[in-house]
């Protein structure tokens, strides 16, 4: 029975680590950094959650972690993976649209659909007015810190902040009972300690991007699709 526990720790952990793999090279990859692409990297971020809301259940069965840790794990990947599907079948903000359409303006920026040979400036499919005029809107690629440090534009910098701390404190808690509490475990301590450290480089440059615009004011909107 022991043996076959750690058999299926091991695969947990693999197919936790080769979601994390997959999540960051397609956001690497993300050729025009539209919200449209970014979108569709959301399943990346679903398949993960749901594969660490299953580790829980694993653990459960183990009858390893304290009570306490299960419930702050299942409310803070619960409350994200509810947060990641609501992102997903929500329809584009007008923001989003009007980047959607300026980066391929032979679909509508709304619902995908195919406008080539459109001459009325309105999708015949969801009713949505062509416009390629930029909101200003978060830079769809401004969390991979790894590919510059400086951010383009944010929409509510301080809102941003916040969820970033929040998420880095979520994080680090999870992390320091995984270290010293699970024993079998102990690997996602690593991965979660990542996640943590990832958010608090994020915190940081979303204040040194609030510090500079502290007006309010955003970067030029021609540069958000950079």
């Amino acid at each position: 029975m022991e043996r076959l526990q750690l058999v299926l720790a091991i695969l947990f952990f693999v197919a936790i680590y080769a979601c994390v793999i997959a999540m960051v090279r397609a956001q690497t990859r993300n050729a025009d950094g539209t919200p449209r692409a970014a979108k569709k990297q959301q399943k990346y971020k679903i398949a993960l959650f749901c594969l660490l809301l299953l580790h829980n259940v694993f653990s459960l069965s183990l009858g390893n972690p304290p009570s306490a840790l299960i419930i702050v794990n299942l409310l803070l990947l619960g409350g994200g993976l509810l947060w990641l599907v609501y992102n997903l079948s929500r329809p584009p903000r007008e923001a989003e649209a009007r980047a959607n359409y300026r980066a391929r303006p032979d679909l509508c920026g709304c619902c995908d659909y195919d406008l080539t040979g459109n001459t009325s400036g309105v999708c015949p499919e969801c009713g949505w007015k062509l416009n390629n005029d930029l909101l200003p809107m978060d830079s769809p690629r401004w969390a991979i810190w790894w590919r510059g440090w400086r951010i383009e534009s944010l929409e509510n910098w301080r809102r941003t902040l916040v969820l970033c701390v929040a998420w880095m404190l979520g994080f680090v808690v999870v992390s320091v009972i995984f270290f010293w509490r699970l024993g079998l475990l102990w690997p996602l301590a690593g991965m979660t300690a990542f996640v943590a450290v990832h958010f608090a480089l994020n915190a940081v440059r979303v204040w040194q991007y609030g510090r500079s615009h502290s007006s309010g004011s955003t970067q030029p909107l021609g540069s958000q699709l950079r």
